[in-house]
């Protein structure tokens, strides 16, 4: 049973390949840390991390063996951004510390990881689709940690408390102990009799802190309650969502990007739906119907379903990912996963993702042209919009646009003294003031209300470039995005198949949600992030580089 299964997988994977090579073992194992890469992403920075370095390092054997390297049209401005990302640091006010942040700049070599491997559209969906499924094990489980609860939230904290003296305060979420994770009031007496401190890690919207208790402020009492000096507890249910990952604002990120191209293949998938059908969609029927292969699906469940301008049959649509499934039970596992992604997203709280996306989605169903799906996205993204307001208030206490909420003081604060540093010299302007050199210099450029607010970073991809890395930085990533999206909306223009126009459509929504996010944080420093904007630009070139008018430009 286990040699025909190894079988399987095996030639599974030698379609994927779909190449000839001389070291067809050395190309499987550069494939399957590929895949194992895609399949960790939107979990652990780590595994994929680990994974990508493994596969480049088999990848570069290859190389050596058969130095073919798959030439693309933004060759020229990813290396020109590497590039004058390390000639900053050698003007840096803290050389070593910007060369070591060049690791992260290097996650752009992901895209070649992607396309000097993938070399079919086949590939390349089966990719996509790793990336969405995997995802899912994340946003599944974000709603039952919230229905389960965590940590000890304190109600009717008494003055004399031994939390009030460590500037507790009531509605804080207790977490952990001396590192060990406490589920009730019992827990975290148990610790603190052990220790004369007791390091008590906690959650107040929307921060994180440690606080130290003393044993010998412990009250008099029999109950756990009593001896802590508060009149009841509960799980907590109210906090902001971080999936797998550390921080909400990085998986609301790679939420974004995710949901996007879940989000144009779902698109895709409606455009052939009888509900959502147009009269451009019965005018190019009988050209649809001569297709090869369509004339085997006339009498299928499905039938009732309205032929379009994708030239695909119905019923291999979702052979294409290993298995047959009916068509419509498709539509509604991807349009379930969609869903399930954007609640996952409204629960991390993070309202640029949020609106990137929003406006991602605008733009998918703008790109695919039908009338119908707009305007029933229009009526969705309204009633979204009034939902996630009515959340953000009750949860975090401010509104979707709200001029008075901390973090948008805390942003308009850092950004005017980043553009303020950035102007200070020609130097700045030329070359920035080198990566991460602001956690060194904070105090002495006065940076962050004087050290008043938590020293970081600017919250913004185009002021964190200009600062850091200068003009130039900014620039040459405008021309990155510019011919990434020229290379995409032209392969879109001329793909005629709908899984690939979809992923294509998801692709470039999310890099429009990714540059509307990155006003507001800085996610291209995110590695998570990043690592997914680059595998998802390399599957982008692979779908382009299989259409001969395109594969020229």
């Amino acid at each position: 049973m286990i040699k025909p299964l190894a079988s399987k997988i095996v030639a599974l994977i030698d379609r994927c390949i779909h190449s000839e090579t001389d070291h067809p073992k050395l190309e499987r194992a550069i494939f399957v840390f590929l895949f194992l890469m895609v399949l960790f992403l939107p979990h652990s920075i780590a595994a994929s991390q680990t994974a990508w370095i493994l596969g480049m390092l088999f990848l570069s054997f290859r190389l050596f063996l058969k130095p073919k390297i798959q030439k693309t049209p933004l060759d020229k401005p990813l290396w020109a951004f590497a590039l004058w990302s390390l000639v900053t640091c050698f003007f840096s006010y803290t050389p070593l510390i910007s060369l070591d942040k060049m690791r992260s700049v290097a996650v752009f070599l992901i895209f070649y990881f992607v396309v000097n491997i993938v070399r079919s559209n086949f590939t390349a969906t089966v990719l996509a689709f790793t990336l969405i499924l995997s995802c899912m094990i994340n946003v599944f489980y974000v709603p039952i940690e919230r229905i389960i609860g965590r940590g000890v939230e304190i109600h009717g904290l008494r003055p004399d408390s031994p939390l009030s003296k460590a500037l507790l305060m009531d509605g804080d979420t207790l977490l952990k102990a001396n590192d060990k994770k406490i589920q009730s009031p019992e827990d975290l007496i148990e610790e603190i009799q052990k220790n004369e401190k007791t390091a008590i890690f906690f959650y107040r919207p929307d921060f994180y802190y440690t606080v130290e208790v003393n044993r010998s402020d412990l009250l008099r009492g029999e109950s756990a309650l009593e001896k802590l000096g508060i009149e009841s507890w509960s799980k907590s249910h109210n906090w902001r969502s971080t999936g797998f990952y550390g921080h909400w604002t990085t998986y609301a990120d790679v939420l974004q990007l995710i949901a996007s191209l879940t989000f144009g293949i779902l698109v895709t998938l409606a455009s052939n739906l009888k509900i959502f059908s147009t009269r451009e969609n019965h005018r190019l029927t009988k050209r649809t119907n001569s297709e090869e292969n369509t004339e085997n699906y006339s009498n299928s469940p499905s039938a009732d379903l309205e032929n379009t301008s994708y030239v695909v049959s119905k019923k291999s649509l979702f052979q294409h990912l290993l298995f047959p499934i009916n068509y419509r039970i498709g539509f509604l596992i991807i349009a379930f996963f969609f869903a399930m992604m954007v609640f996952a997203l409204v629960l991390s709280g993070t309202r640029a993702p949020l609106a990137g996306l929003l406006i991602s989605t605008f733009v998918i169903v703008l790109l695919n042209k039908n009338r119908k799906i707009i305007y029933f996205s229009v009526a969705a993204g309204l009633s979204v919009i009034l939902l996630v307001s009515i959340y953000l208030q009750q949860s975090r206490h401010t509104g979707f646009i709200d001029k008075n909420d901390d973090s948008t003081k805390y942003r308009q604060t850092v950004y005017k003294e980043a553009i303020d540093l950035w102007i200070q010299k020609p130097r700045h302007l030329l070359f920035g003031v080198g990566m991460d050199s602001i956690r060194v210099y904070a105090t002495e450029w006065k940076l962050f209300d004087s050290g008043r607010l938590p020293i970081g970073h600017f919250h913004s991809t185009p002021i964190q470039l200009l600062v850091e890395r200068g003009l130039p930085a900014l620039l040459i990533w405008i021309w990155i995005i510019f011919g990434y999206s020229k290379m995409l909306l032209s392969s879109i223009s001329n793909s005629s198949e709908m899984l690939e126009k979809g992923i294509l459509l998801g692709i470039f929504g999310g890099m429009i949600g990714f540059l509307i996010s990155g006003i507001f944080h800085y996610n291209l420093g995110d590695q998570e992030v990043a690592m997914i904007f680059f595998f998802l630009m390399g599957i982008g070139f692979v779908i382009k580089n299989s259409h001969p008018s395109t594969s020229k430009n």
